[in-house]
Order: structure tokens, then sequence, then C-alpha cells
């Protein structure tokens, strides 16, 4: 076996870059050509015909030109060479005996062919891909096993035709189950409806942009709301069982073979031919398959109908064998969330982080769905992960943000070796000698870590300096008292607590409101005007208009070219987080409320790709109003 090596070649901007650093040719003048190309996609030849204010630049000054034409030349180039992510090359004899190779810094073999030149010269080249959905299966039997010794589970024979694990997928519970979680799969879960192992395969190879657009037939002829067309005995028994959709690449080869009689490697290089789009194998393939046909006993018209149903569907087909794997894999992580949700969530939860991960407030809002009691921060229970405690998940000290490992740790070594904490002050003067900043035990009172000591917040904020230097008082560096003498303790300073500003520091500190979200008190309202939750909307469409309600957390304004004002609004509700783009016709109309903790509807749509969105707004009230 062996790595395979990848070459980058040198594109559009980075030949600039090139040649300004050998030439000398000074950076502003660089960036000015470099900042036009606003398509990745696009050569340097292509941006000038399809880039105007690229061309403007080039035909303003021949120097301009004399700087592209350089760098047109290495234009394509390879620029350096990388390792391919996942690909192995595996052969039946030495690799280093057939193959060109060089050596990593482990001296691990790397082919000096790329993937596509290994395949043609008759290689095996396999992507094994590393997969968290594993890690988190293998940690989640553990702890079922742990915490339920009779369960005896194997995370290698997991069950995967569980009745209830199906019911789960199909009422789209379904966060952090692998592949399908997005809200576009919800919408094909929702609109397919799987009853079983098979139905989860079949979606997942559907739920892919060229074979997409038959859902909802798979559907209707799945549930008997549309007839599935007659089909001859030979391809009943290739498409039958998938109601006569094209749903895996294995029927393309399969009705190659049956309907045109071709031998079957023939029949797999048309299925390849048709998926990779080779333009000079496609028109004989075309013409083999249906005149093939032809001689087998179809008519020209059943044989041209299938080759077109086959040529979209080919692009982005998955294999059976691929997506009864990927199926395999959610319908065990359905079984484990079906039947153990508490240790499938903690795990879950685990795995991912309440102030950097998207999704962490998705789990969350799922875990409320489903009446699963989530508890804050407790300085005296929490520990280092999620905990199950008496039917509840209990949020651990690390998901506090301010609050780094090796304060945890110290935390609960203390703990551990002299006990809980009994009371603030007891807290903060045997946290003392771990040198516990103010910041940190901000944070940790900000959380609801401390709760237990008292039900006001603001209360041990404001004493938060008095005890450190009660603290300081009492005790010395080994923690014994400093003068034998006892300091009376202080008390908690009594001070007014606002709900709003509580829950804002909250949300500061564990990302996540707890203990309670305005939202709540506004149920009614929210209604009445429709709207969605943000996290049922990432996914949408581009253009698409969504209607979305959320507690503004800040505000960002700047002046366009012209000076006039427009703003960033980030806002968030129960399940995630938004920014939004106010541009000035409406930011002029609405920013007279556009105030931190004010709770708005927005009417708007997203823009740009799934990986650079923007989130356009064209409507935005009060909910009061």
């Amino acid at each position: 076996v062996a790595n395979i090596v990848t070459y980058q070649t040198i594109l559009a901007k980075q030949a600039l870059r090139d040649i300004g650093r050998i030439y000398n040719y000074p950076t502003r003048h660089i960036d000015l050509l470099s900042k036009r190309l606003t398509d990745q996609k696009l050569s340097l030849r292509e941006s000038y015909k399809k880039l105007p204010a690229f061309r403007e630049i080039v035909d303003s000054d021949k120097y301009f030109l004399e700087i592209v034409s350089l760098a047109a030349k290495i234009e394509g180039l390879p620029r350096q060479a990388g390792m391919h992510a996942a690909g192995v090359v595996l052969n039946n004899a030495p690799i280093n005996d057939h193959l060109p190779v060089s050596y990593d810094f482990s001296h691990n073999l790397i082919s000096q062919y790329e993937m596509n030149y290994l395949e043609e010269e008759g290689f095996l080249k396999m992507d094994f891909l590393g997969l968290n959905h594993l890690t988190i299966v293998s940690n989640c039997v553990e702890l079922i096993n742990k915490n339920h010794p009779e369960a005896h589970l194997d995370k290698f024979h997991l069950p995967y035709r569980d009745e209830e694990a199906i019911k789960l997928i199909s009422s789209l519970h379904t966060m952090g189950i692998f592949q399908l979680e997005s809200s576009g799969m919800k919408n094909a879960i929702k609109t397919l409806k799987p009853s079983s192992y098979e139905d989860v395969a079949a979606l997942l190879a559907l739920f892919r942009p060229g074979p997409m657009q038959f859902i909802s037939t798979y559907a209707k002829r799945k549930q008997g709301k549309e007839k599935v067309p007659e089909m001859d005995e030979r391809i009943n028994k290739i498409l039958g069982s998938t109601y006569g959709v094209i749903t895996y690449q294995e029927q393309i080869t399969e009705l190659a073979v049956s309907m045109a009689n071709m031998p079957v490697a023939e029949a797999d290089n048309f299925r390849r031919a048709v998926s990779k789009k080779k333009a000079s194998l496609l028109s004989s393939m075309e013409k083999s398959f249906i005149e093939g046909s032809i001689k087998n006993g179809y008519s020209k018209e059943v044989a041209t109908n299938y080759y077109k149903r086959i040529q979209p569907f080919a692009v982005y087909g998955f294999n059976k064998s691929h997506a009864y794997g990927y199926a395999l894999l959610s319908c065990q992580m359905a079984f484990l969330k079906a039947h153990y949700p508490l240790e499938f969530y903690s795990v879950i939860l685990d795995n991912s982080s309440s102030t950097s991960d998207s999704k962490f407030n998705e789990y969350i809002s799922e875990i409320k769905q489903r009446n699963i009691k989530l508890l804050a921060p407790d300085i005296n229970k929490s520990g280092l992960g999620f905990e199950l405690c008496e039917n509840t998940l209990l949020f651990p000290l690390t998901s506090i943000k301010g609050v780094n490992r090796a304060n945890v740790e110290n935390i609960l070594n203390e703990r551990n070796e002299n006990g809980e904490f009994k009371d603030f002050f007891d807290f903060i003067s045997r946290m003392y000698k771990y040198k516990l900043n103010e910041a940190t035990i901000t944070k940790l009172v900000d959380s609801g870590a401390l709760d237990a000591f008292s039900p006001n917040r603001a209360s041990m904020n404001e004493s938060i300096k008095f005890a450190l230097q009660y603290a300081e008082l009492n005790y010395s560096e080994d923690g014994q008292m400093s003068f034998g003498i006892e300091i009376t303790k202080p008390k908690l300073v009594e001070t007014f607590e606002d709900k709003l500003e509580r829950l804002d520091k909250e949300y500061e500190a564990i990302g996540i409101m707890l203990s309670d979200n305005p939202l709540n008190y506004k149920k009614d309202l929210l209604e009445g005007k429709k709207v969605s939750f943000i996290s049922e909307t990432k996914d949408e469409k581009e253009k698409v208009e969504v209607k979305v309600a959320g507690i503004i957390r800040s505000k960002k304004t700047i002046n366009t070219k012209k000076g006039t004002p427009m703003a960033f609004i980030k806002v968030f509700d129960e399940t995630s987080e938004l920014e939004i783009t106010v541009f000035p016709n409406l930011y002029q109309d609405v920013m007279s409320f556009m105030n931190k903790n004010e709770i708005i509807v927005i009417t708007g749509h997203y823009e740009g790709t799934q990986e650079d969105r923007d989130f356009i707004a064209s409507k935005i009230e009060r909910l009061e109003d």
C-alpha cells in the first residue's frame, strides 16, 4: 500500500502573486488586479472576457497587461505536491517495484502518480475516511453498557432493522444521526415517510442533486398514491424494488446488460462514461445502448426514454453498497437514540461545543422537544463532560466560556479531596490557592454553576471582591488559617437583579439560555406571526422567503459609499443564531428600535453558497407591533 500524491496547480490569483513576488511588482498593484478576479473558477483569459472590472484595469495601461501576460504563462502549471486526504493505492506486490514513489516524514510510501493515472494503469485506489460518527457510536455503547450492564451491546453488531429506530427517523428527531440531520433531509423524510431500513438506504441515495427530483415520485408510488408504470419482466427485476425509479448506480449497469445486451465490463464503462460526462464516449455509448436495446426487442421510444432517465441520474448516483453502508450506520445510531436517549444526547453534546458548534443549540432544541430536562452546570455535581443525573442531562463545567480545563480540573481536585463546597465564600476561600481570578469566578456565576449558593447572581457578582479579600485574610499559601484567627465570614451584597441582563450573561457564558428565555413569554404572539425556528431555515434554498423571530444580540453599523448607514444585526432564538444584513432603505425605517434584547420578526432570504451565506432582510417589525 501507499498514499497518493496530489499536485496543486497555479490558479489565476496565485499566478499574479507569484509573478509579482519574482518580478518585484508593488503588492498594491497586484492587489488591484487580484481583487477584481471575483470568480475563482475562471482563468485569467476567461476573466478578461467575462469580468468587466478586470478587463477595464488590464486595458487601462500596458503595465497591467504585461503583469497579466506573464502570469498567464505560468497559470495551470503544477506549483507544489501534496498528499490525497484519504486515498490509498493497493497492490498485490511491493509498490516500489511497480510505481515511482517518494517518502513522507515517517518514511511511508507516496505514489508519484495521481489517482486518475493510477486507475488508468490498473491499480486499485480506495478512500479510507475517518468518521466522527463512529467515535460517537463507540462512546455511546460504552456509556450504555456502563449504565445498563444488562444491555450487552456490541458496537460492531448493533440492530439496524429496529422498529423504534425507523419510527424515530420518521418523527424527524434526527439531530446527531449520520446523514439525516439537515433541514433538507428532514423535508425528504417528511415526503418519503421511511418505514424500513431499505427505505432509509433509498432516501440517502435519492437525496442528491440529480435524483432528488424523483423523491416525491418514489414516495407516491411507495404510498400507493401513484401507479407504478408497467415494466417488462427483465426491467421489473431491476427497478421493481424501487418502484420503477432509478435509485442506484448498479441499476444503470444492470439496465445496460439486460436491455442492450452489453457485456458487464462494457456496461460498467457505459455507467462511468455517463457519470463522468466523457463527451468523447457519450455519443458512441448512447448509440450502443439504443441500438442494442432495439435488437433485444425494445422499441426505439422505450430505449431512448430509459437512456434519458439514466443520463441526469448517473452524474450524482450512489452505488447500492454505499447507500446501504450509510443507512446501516444511520439506523444503528437511530436505534441507540430511540432506546437510550440520555446516553446518546450526552455523547453528542460532548462531541460539540456550546460556544463554537453551530449545531449545539439545535441539539438542545430537540432535547427540549422530547421533554428531556437540562440542568445548568453545578459546582458540586458537574464534571468534565455531560452527565446523566436522575433522568436529566447536567451541563459540564467545561462548557463555560472563559473557564479553562485547568480551572475545572482544580475545582474537581479540590472537591474530591475536601468535599463539596458549602457556600459562595467557602468556594472562593478554598479555590484561592489555585489563583482563581475574578473574571473566571464571574463566568462561573453567570453560567448558573453557583446557583446552589444563592438565587441572585448579581448579588454574588457584587460580592466577588469581598470574598477574595476574605480568602486572602483567612488563608495562607498552604491553605491554613493565616494568623490562627478565624475571620468573620462576610454576607452576600444585596442588590437588584435584572432578568434580561441575567439571561444575556448566561447566554454569553454557556451559549444558551437554560434557566429561561424571553421568547417563552411571547409564545402567543409568535404563533400569530407564523415564524419558523432559525435552525429550520439554515438549509433553505437561495431567494426563498422565510420568516423568523429573534432577540437582538448585537448590532454593527457601517456607512455605504454614499454615506448612508446600513447594519449587520445578530439575533438568536432557542434553536440557533443568525446574522442578518439590513440595507440602507430598510435600516432607515427600523433603526429606532434596533436595540439589544429587542424581540423582532424578520422576513428575508438567504444568498450565497452553503459555506458562505448571507441572510438579507426585506422586512423587520417589532414583535409587539
